[in-house]
């Protein structure tokens, strides 16, 4: 009896074993290389807030203001491929463009709440609201770039 429980074990396992995901993969990156990565995005974090705020300061017109929104969106997506490519490897494609999707929508959607409100009428709400619109977008890709460095912290065994 005590074979034919040891038997069903060894081949409940083996199957268990064989019926895993084919993305399956017993890797993971050292603690040391992911503080390194850690470090290195959060210094390129650094500069992408630092090229905004410098590019936003100078910004003398609506459209430069709307420029240096676009460019830290930018930059700050560069850093979140950066870690899908490294750490999401095999879904980094299909990442990849759901974050793109991701960024349009959310572009659109703060478009609609600033402005398409109905108190902007026919005439709309004004620059001063596509502006806004835009910073708010900018933020929130910053948020999700920082959540991922956030993740990546958090495996780190202590």
């Amino acid at each position: 009896m005590k074979k034919l429980i040891v038997l069903l074990f060894v081949l409940w396992t083996g199957v268990n074993a064989s019926a895993r995901e084919s993305h399956y993969y017993p890797f993971r990156y050292s603690d040391e290389i992911k503080q390194k990565d850690i470090d290195l995005y959060q210094k390129e974090l650094e500069k992408c807030d630092q090229a905004f705020n410098k590019e936003a300061k100078a910004a003398e017109t609506t459209a430069g203001m709307l420029k240096s929104n676009y460019d830290a969106v930018s930059c700050y997506k560069s850093i979140a491929e950066q870690i899908i490519d490294k750490y999401y490897s095999e879904t980094a494609t299909e990442h990849k463009e759901t974050l793109r999707n991701y960024v349009k929508q959310t572009y659109r959607a703060y478009d609609y709440i600033y402005l398409n409100a109905d108190e902007c009428g026919q005439s709309g709400c004004g620059t001063m609201y596509n502006v806004l619109s835009k910073d708010a977008v900018t933020k929130l890709v910053k948020t999700m770039v920082t959540e991922y460095i956030m993740l990546l912290e958090r495996s780190i065994a202590f």
